[in-house]
């Protein structure tokens, strides 16, 4: 083994003992949305800020240092393979980040997320935002600060970077903008429709434990390895990668509709989907890890929306529900799943008015870490935008500002990755109906294995190898745009509507 490649095992030695240690944290924050007792948020805030001073040492070690100069020397006199250099590059794109941040305001920011969650938990649960507005004031307080270290002038961009790498506002924002155009006029023209479809039909209550048991089956049915991962239940649903060989996911019950929970379970299985795609060997690396959360929920989107809620799945599921409970025509499920409705929460959005939601929270967030408003006012601004978006009327506070898991966990410029996830997915799925003709068919007969390994070969290969937009667009052979999401959306539901 000559030097160079020395050097590039010294640094894949030190990758991978980060990845155990948030291995660590990562099994610290599932428990704490999970199992852990409220009482305990602060003491665990403390602990895994402790653990996560491991990874900033780490990184900021003098050997973890040269071993990224060296082997950036390396690259330039081409003395690595391709797949090593490329693991390096992104490896030093992210060391530079990290490295600009001083490690007491990264501490700060992780202790102060950390014990935000239950006091989040307890205003959602109460429905006021005034007792989670001084923690959120801190958080943004602690964010903004981040955000222009690493950007000056525009620190949201910061924060769309953290999630979509190379990415900024104004790029979103041209996407955005007539997006909403479009999305509006199809709402309108849904709801001057003379088909009403009642978006009641399909569902049904049962108890939590019949709930998990279908959504186990569900899960399963679809292609997740019990014995590499687990569901559980939580506030908000999320999936979580501990290991290669550990996926955790959870979901949200509704005791009056089974269908919240599977769906749930669904999104959370595609995200758990693309973390088992990933290379094991290459754990800890750019290789084998996520970092475009656009791809990411471009996954999670592909089968909770696109396979999901189409045809041939609803006639799928709807065999595989049939029961004392569920009695419905696979063609009243499809109807009914796929009914369009205005309402006030994210996570109950149809398919149209899903990423006005988004937009939204795209336009809040980014006025709020750009300074031009503040914690007092999100209340007002969020109302405002409803009745502009979606001609709604805010009830409570836990059906509007603080719904959401995410700012409590300090995820801003986390939410415009969801609508980007959108449009590669329409893109994806097109590609897929396309190159395996007959993948109606197979998953109405409950088949999946043929999306699993187009997606394997196109997108969960290349880890975070290359930038997301790059691998859509090798994927589908063009460079992705709204335009085929569009596309999808007017046929879908042009046929459902009569339009």
């Amino acid at each position: 083994m000559n030097g160079v490649q020395k050097e590039y095992a010294n640094f894949v030695k030190i990758s991978k003992e980060i990845a155990y240690v948030q291995s660590a944290i990562s099994v610290l924050e599932w428990d704490m949305e999970t199992q852990m007792p409220p009482s305990a948020s602060d003491a665990r805030a403390q602990v895994i800020a402790h653990i996560s001073q491991n990874i900033l040492q780490k990184m900021m070690s003098k050997e973890y240092t040269y071993s990224l100069q060296a082997l950036k020397e390396a690259i330039d006199y081409a003395e690595l393979p391709n797949g090593q250099a490329g693991n390096v590059l992104q490896a030093i794109t992210q060391y530079e980040r990290m490295r600009a941040i001083p490690a007491d305001l990264v501490l700060d920011i992780t202790k102060t997320c950390a014990s935000a969650h239950h006091v989040w938990v307890r205003a959602k649960a109460t429905n006021d935002f005034n007792i989670f507005a001084p923690t959120l004031t801190r958080i943004v307080e602690l964010v903004r600060a981040r955000g222009r270290i690493l950007n000056p002038v525009h620190p949201y961009d910061a924060c769309i970077q953290d999630f979509e790498p190379g990415m900024t506002s104004i790029e979103i924002e041209k996407i955005f903008t007539p997006l909403r155009v479009s999305l509006s006029d199809l709402v309108r023209r849904i709801q001057s429709s003379k088909i009403k479809i009642n978006a009641h039909t399909h569902k049904f209550g049962a108890t939590q434990d019949w709930q998990h048991q279908f959504c186990q089956k569900v899960a399963t049915a679809i292609g997740f390895n019990f014995s590499r991962g687990r569901l559980d239940e939580s506030a908000h649903p999320f999936s979580t990668r501990i290991h290669p060989d550990d996926l955790r996911i959870t979901k949200t019950t509704n005791p009056n509709n089974v269908w919240e929970a599977v769906y749930s379970t669904i999104h959370e299985v595609g995200h758990a989907k693309y973390r088992s795609g990933l290379s094991t060997e290459n754990f800890g690396l750019p290789a084998g890890s996520i970092f475009s959360s656009a791809l990411d929920e471009s996954q999670a989107r592909l089968w909770e929306v696109m396979i999901g809620q189409g045809k041939p799945f609803s006639e799928f599921i709807t065999k595989f529900a049939h029961s004392a409970w569920f009695k419905k025509t696979n063609h009243e499920f499809y109807q009914s799943i796929n009914a369009v409705c205005p309402g006030l929460r994210r996570l109950d959005a149809d398919e149209v008015t899903y990423n006005l939601h988004i937009i939204l929270r795209f336009q809040i967030e980014r006025e709020l870490i750009e300074g031009r408003l503040e914690v007092k006012d999100i209340r007002d601004a969020w109302h405002e935008l409803m009745r502009e978006y979606l001609e709604l009327d805010v009830l409570n506070d836990a059906y509007g500002v603080l719904q959401d898991v995410h700012w409590s966990a300090g995820l801003f410029g986390y939410f415009p990755s969801y609508t980007l996830g959108n449009i590669y997915a329409a893109e994806q799925y097109s590609k897929i109906q396309k190159d395996i003709p007959d993948c109606d068919s197979l998953i109405f007969q409950g088949i999946f294995t043929h999306i699993d390994d187009w997606l394997q070969q196109n997108i969960w290969q290349y880890g975070s190898m290359y930038d997301a937009s790059d691998i859509v667009t090798w994927a589908i052979g063009k460079k992705p745009n709204a335009a085929m999401f569009i596309q999808y959306l007017e046929k879908k539901y042009g046929e459902l509507y009569e339009l």
